[in-house]
């Protein structure tokens, strides 16, 4: 299966680097030995190579050792550079499992704290249906003591989420992973890249190759651009995508300190609201704005991160001044050249036809991989996202308590003088709150469940993004010190 170059780029076509590298270490090992037997071989270089003085023979092959010497200069700054977006994404994607843990779970009773309190008022409303004297305010304070407490709970989480993130913001700054540092070191590695590349350009304009010779070292240079290329692409990706989910965070973290205040507020005019009447006029509007604040959370979030991602998106563009990208077609015939190339020269021992079968399996299997790790991080993120309440019940919890409000704002200024009547209004606002608060007290846990038991499952299998990264790490260094000692 080849994907289109939109989809290679929104996954970041990551692990098909492996397979490129190990194409490139073939050629590093076979590109002596093919250009031997192609010289041994082809009748038309054989007439060439004839015609040439020992001096310039001896110039070519001085030219061809230095092209791979730059070659081995490229790969290794390539395997660096693909080491470092790795550890990019890793760094910037870590989130201490006590976060997984205590967000939920405080999430969790700020809705079981609210519910408590709706309860509690459904019951008194329920009791003074017919005869209001009846309500107890004793009840009463004791349902506002449990909103409270869950007002608490709700602010405080969010607010511990925001100094977290500003610790891990401190903590990547110092391991040299912070958007400027990062977006640095990402333009240096690939200057420097593209200076070797254009360094081994004018010795490929030099050098009098033909034949098999010039087309595997051309080959090579190819598959070079198309690594940097793919790895440009991938660090621009995860580059963005990390700021445009950070400005999203710290805007959902702080509009729900926000709405967990100003729930506060409105819980502590209710107590007033029990010893003066007047006070109660104050209550529905704040319901209202602690309603709308929640509502809108999610929605103003994602247009924060949407416009976050414009933005990192119009600056990034044309920086690594990228020429077009190979697409995997291109890459695909790419391969079939080498192969042919390399099993032409009838040098290749059994080991080494071993070696380009497995690799031409290896080059099915790393689309997959990167399909996998595109899928997996999805639907772990939209777990998380639930389990906050950043996607299904934030909003609906909030329209349902701007819903109270406006009833508890009419009854207390449109029937203040009809007890009665007020409070069968306040206790159609009870149902609909108690409803978005049942919501969220249901969603909240099982999504958190959920995303555990999914997270648990897929690291059993060895499918976590985290795992197929870390792997994709360790192939990386093995990568490296196969170049090295095959340089020595």
């Amino acid at each position: 299966m080849v994907l289109d170059m939109e989809h290679v780029l929104k996954s970041g076509a990551a692990h098909i680097v492996k397979y490129i590298f190990v194409c490139l270490l073939l050629l590093q090992q076979f590109t002596p030995l093919a250009s031997v037997a192609a010289e041994q071989s082809a009748s038309t270089l054989t007439d060439i190579v004839s015609s040439q003085t020992p001096s310039l023979e001896k110039e070519v092959a001085s030219k061809e050792d230095d092209i791979r010497e730059l070659d081995r200069q490229i790969i290794l700054e390539l395997v660096e550079l693909d080491r470092f977006n790795i550890r990019y994404r890793l760094e910037i994607n870590h989130t201490a499992g006590w976060r997984k843990v205590l967000y939920p779970l405080a999430q969790t009773g700020n809705a079981a704290g609210l519910g408590g309190n709706t309860i509690v008022g459904l019951r008194q409303n329920v009791r003074g249906w017919n005869q209001p004297q009846l309500i107890s305010d004793t009840a009463l304070r004791k349902g506002f003591a449990s909103a409270m407490v869950g007002t608490i709970l709700g602010g405080a989480s969010s607010s511990v989420e925001l100094v977290a993130d500003g610790m891990q913001t401190l903590h990547d700054r110092k391991m040299g992973f912070s958007p400027k540092r990062a977006l640095a070191f990402e333009k240096q590695k690939v200057n420097h890249i593209n200076q070797l590349l254009a360094a081994r350009d004018n010795l490929m304009t030099d050098a009098r190759l033909t034949g098999n010779r010039r087309e595997l070292v051309e080959l090579k240079g190819e598959m070079c651009r198309y690594i940097k290329d793919r790895l440009v692409s991938e660090f621009e990706q995860w580059y963005i995508h990390a700021r445009e989910y950070s400005c999203y965070r710290n805007t959902f973290y702080s509009l729900n300190v926000i709405t967990n205040a100003t729930r506060f507020a409105a819980v502590q005019i209710a107590f007033k609201g029990l010893n003066s009447s007047r006070y109660n006029g104050a209550l529905g509007p704040t319901l209202i704005a602690s309603g709308f604040i929640a509502s809108v959370t999610p929605a103003l979030s994602s247009a924060t991160g949407l416009l976050m991602r414009k933005c990192q998106t119009k600056r990034l563009a044309g920086q690594f001044r990228n020429a077009e990208a190979l697409s995997n077609e291109d890459m695909e015939q790419h391969y079939q050249r080498l192969s042919r190339l390399l099993t032409s020269t009838g040098e290749l021992d059994d080991r080494n036809k071993q070696l380009l079968s497995e690799l031409a399996i290896l080059r099915k299997d790393t689309i997959g991989i990167d399909e996998t790790i595109h899928r997996e991080s999805d639907k772990i993120g939209e777990l998380r996202r639930v389990a906050a309440q950043h996607a299904i019940a934030g909003p609906i919890v909030g329209s349902l308590s701007l819903t109270s409000g406006t009833l508890n704002t009419i009854a207390y200024y449109g029937y203040r003088q009809q007890p009665k009547i007020s409070n069968r209004i306040l206790l159609s606002g009870g149902v609909s709150t108690l409803s978005g608060e049942a919501l969220a007290l249901y969603i909240t846990p099982k999504s958190a469940i959920s995303g555990f038991l999914y997270e648990h499952d897929l690291r059993r299998r060895g499918q976590h993004p985290d795992q197929l990264l870390a792997k994709r790490l360790s192939d990386l260094n093995d990568l490296e010190a196969t170049i090295k000692s095959n340089s020595q």
